[in-house]
């Protein structure tokens, strides 16, 4: 099969990438309009940075950086954003006083119970029609997804 037919064969609505990538602008979307409710001006890019801090709190701006597959620089654009906003300060590592550690403010600390409650309602609307095996299976599948084009990432760069 020449290549130009495999790729007229190629159907973007049933593919992984295209879906996700769909799905994603539509969630995205929802959280634009969530962070302009609370006048919030950091871009959902910062959102990585949140999820780790709610994971675990004073983490090093490199070790969000590696987590986040970014760069240092575009790593403090996005703090500075945050800062702005009130929802992260940082620190000098006690250890390494060449390293800041990241902690969340009360703001970004409660920004968590106020997404999560709409993100709660998306994920609903998202799921309508799904049985909840089905939205555990999709969620186990995109996580594995993750991890093994993480590792591929990991391993070529």
């Amino acid at each position: 099969m020449f290549h130009s037919e495999r790729f007229m064969r190629f159907d973007p609505h049933n593919n992984f990438g295209f879906l996700t990538d769909r799905v994603s602008r539509l969630i995205h979307t929802r959280i634009e309009a969530v962070k302009k409710e609370k006048c919030y001006s950091f871009s959902n890019a910062c959102l990585g940075i949140l999820a780790e801090l709610w994971k675990k709190d004073g983490i090093k701006q490199q070790d969000l950086a590696d987590a986040l597959i970014r760069n240092k620089s575009s790593i403090n654009k996005m703090l500075l954003s945050l800062e702005k906003d009130g929802m992260i300060y940082r620190e000098t590592d006690e250890e390494d006083k060449r390293q800041n550690r990241i902690y969340l403010t009360r703001e970004g600390k409660g920004f968590r119970t106020f997404i999560s409650k709409r993100a709660s309602k998306g994920e609903s609307i998202a799921t309508q029609g799904l049985k909840d095996s089905e939205v555990e299976t999709a969620k186990k599948v995109l996580k594995i997804m993750y991890e093994n084009l993480l590792n591929d990432h990991n391993s070529n760069y």
